[in-house]
């Protein structure tokens, strides 16, 4: 995509959201989400580092944060 069309789209919905308003109820569960994807990265970091000495390591990515 040509970075002209991109940032033509942004803005066309940018725009939009600041006149319509933004729905609030998605975007909180949306960022609820989020914290919780970076609380899970968080304890997967320390299960690696602690269970390191015993053999266990369990690879980061979005999918394991987010069990």
């Amino acid at each position: 995509m040509e970075p002209v069309v991109f940032v033509a789209v942004v803005g066309g919905l940018i725009l939009m959201l600041l006149i319509i308003g933004a729905p609030i109820k998605p975007i909180r569960f949306l960022g609820q989400g989020v914290i919780k994807i970076i609380i899970g990265a968080v304890f997967l970091f320390f299960l690696n580092t602690l269970g390191n000495q015993a053999g266990i390591h369990v690879p980061i990515n979005l999918a394991t944060s987010a069990v």
